[in-house]
């Protein structure tokens, strides 16, 4: 029940966006919370949140039990809230924990984490596209020693269905490269600027509104006091402005590309220029200034 409860989530949260045809990707096929960057890469309008990360580990232990390794090694280090902020005793109690956080980027997590999230995410998107399409059923029976994956399923070794083999194409997060992020930046910005630009033509007062208050030199300092952290929550640029497309590219956390100990964007620990696209090399394995977003590619399975 649990599990069902859990694909729910998924399907009402995650999946809303979806368009397939039977399990082939239709050209104008969309991920969960997806901008489109080219026919074949999209990337997450938001920061991966608390909210998501907490129903991974849900996930997590109610397939592998709540003192396995898997779901024990998954939890963010809170404890690197310490001295940061003069914040820091409530960050590093309630930042992960508490409801008021849920639509917060999950930071203190490592780049590895972060890439076993991706392959996870890939893989329920999958098993709910499947299920969708009828090809399997909805199984409340699934451990850790037979949970479904993309790779079981098409080896044959999940339960006792044989794998449709006609299915060319799976869904794949994973973390961005270098290169990609460049092409990324790129693309947000000339969306983000025609969005601007046609909302100054309008009339609509909060679009004004809005509008007035990305471009205001001191929108940094009015908006985000309101929360107790110095990160602000995702889908928010400090001005409310949700009418953008993809937001914090730049600022708010700084986030985990593929390369080694490799970010990007900046964060709140930095002094940063909103125009400018930082990438750091740092020796930091996770900070409570890094988290993390998706792209998503749909490739050829193995």
């Amino acid at each position: 029940m649990k599990y069902l409860l859990f694909l729910v989530f998924l399907i009402v949260i995650g999946c809303r966006s979806y368009q397939i045809s039977d399990i082939n990707f239709e050209k104008n096929f969309v991920p969960p919370n997806g901008f489109k960057v080219s026919d074949n890469l999209f990337i997450d309008k938001t920061e991966i949140s608390n909210a998501y990360w907490k129903e991974y580990q849900y996930w997590l232990k109610n397939i592998f039990g709540e003192d396995s390794f898997e779901y024990i090694s998954s939890s963010p280090d809170t404890t690197l809230w310490i001295g940061e902020t003069l914040l820091d005793t409530t960050l590093v109690k309630k930042y992960h924990s508490s409801y008021m956080y849920n639509n917060f980027p999950v930071v203190g997590i490592t780049q590895q984490q972060a890439l076993e999230y991706s392959k996870w995410r890939s893989d329920r998107v999958f098993e709910f596209l499947l299920i969708k399409s009828g090809k399997i059923k909805l199984s409340n029976n699934q451990t850790g020693d037979n949970y479904f994956t993309i790779e079981r399923y098409f080896s044959g070794g999940y339960f006792d269905y044989i794998p449709d083999t006609t299915i060319r194409l799976v869904p794949k997060f994973t973390l961005p490269t270098l290169s990609e992020i460049k092409l990324i930046e790129m693309k947000v910005n000339i969306s983000n600027a025609q969005i601007i630009e046609s909302c100054k033509k309008k009339r609509f007062k909060k679009c004004k509104q809005d509008y007035m208050y990305v471009n205001s030199k001191n929108n940094s300092n009015n908006y985000c006091e309101i929360y107790e952290s110095p990160v602000k929550p995702v889908g928010i640029d400090c001005a409310n402005a949700s009418f953008l497309e993809v937001h914090n590219l730049i600022g708010n956390v700084s986030e985990w590309t593929k390369g080694y100990l490799e970010t990007y964007g900046g964060s709140w620990l930095d002094e940063i220029d909103q125009n400018e696209l930082i990438i750091s090399n740092n020796n930091k394995s996770k900070s409570c200034d890094i988290g993390f977003r998706n792209i998503f590619k749909l490739e050829k399975r193995k």
